[in-house]
């Protein structure tokens, strides 16, 4: 694939550029989040309204980063990022087996920091304590299966790795493009597992040369995590 794409009108640069407004954002967004709560008595349903809030505007500004250097120059073409047309029956069958690698590898991650004793490497439940209801879980599914896969397989997969490649041999770029992918979900626990299956993705990417092919992957493995969300919500 890397052989086959054409020059990119977007460079690394662009890439630490998208990063550090994204890091302000982010700083600015947890800043004044902790100073609402502060000021105002939010009951924990509004608290947990500003971080989905806060979560969707972080997305925004990846998509955005990635329409000013990569999609606007090129005057709206989407294919150089990697979307090419689906098939779905090979489509479906990669993102089955993706989904399945991604998932055997997080749990075999868990079992292993488990057993070794590393509790503060075990991941929790991101909505252990969330009064989770129809309205958050549908905001929730939503964000996880739509909105998340689409954004972050475009700017991890086919933004900043497609520019790494460029700049560096394929391993580093591969690694590089995991750990930013595990750090950008800023809990220290997930980010190991989430480096793994941001590689696990990358390598879909790579494989297909189609950019649909990990983000439908990615929504797979999130499905499954919105899934368990509803059965303990609801199943007992």
């Amino acid at each position: 694939m890397d052989a086959e794409t054409p020059p990119l009108p977007w460079t690394t640069r662009h890439v630490l550029i998208s990063l550090a407004v994204i890091a302000l954002a982010f700083a600015i967004v947890i800043g004044s989040i902790a100073g609402i709560i502060n000021v105002i008595d939010l009951t924990r349903w509004g608290q947990h309204v500003l971080l989905l809030a806060a979560t969707l505007l972080l997305q925004a500004i990846m998509a955005l980063s990635v329409w000013h250097f990569a999609v606007r120059p090129i005057h709206g073409r989407w294919s150089l990022l990697g979307f090419r047309r689906i098939r779905p029956i090979s489509t479906t069958l990669i993102a089955i087996a993706g989904t399945t690698l991604c998932q055997t590898l997080v749990i075999a991650y868990v079992l292993i920091v488990t057993a070794l004793g590393l509790d503060a490497l075990i991941p929790a439940d991101p909505f252990e304590s969330w009064d989770i209801n129809a309205v958050s879980f549908a905001v929730i599914a939503v964000s996880a299966i739509v909105i998340a896969p689409l954004v972050e397989e475009i700017f991890f997969r086919g933004f900043m790795y497609q520019a790494l490649r460029r700049s560096m041999p394929l391993w580093p770029a591969v690694i590089l493009t995991g750990i930013a992918f595990g750090v950008a979900h800023v809990d220290p626990a997930v980010m190991i597992p989430i480096a793994i299956v941001g590689i696990i993705l990358l390598g879909i990417y790579r494989w297909t040369g189609n950019l649909w092919s990990s983000i439908i992957t990615h929504a797979g493995y999130n499905t499954i995590a919105v899934a368990a969300l509803a059965v303990r919500t609801w199943g007992a």
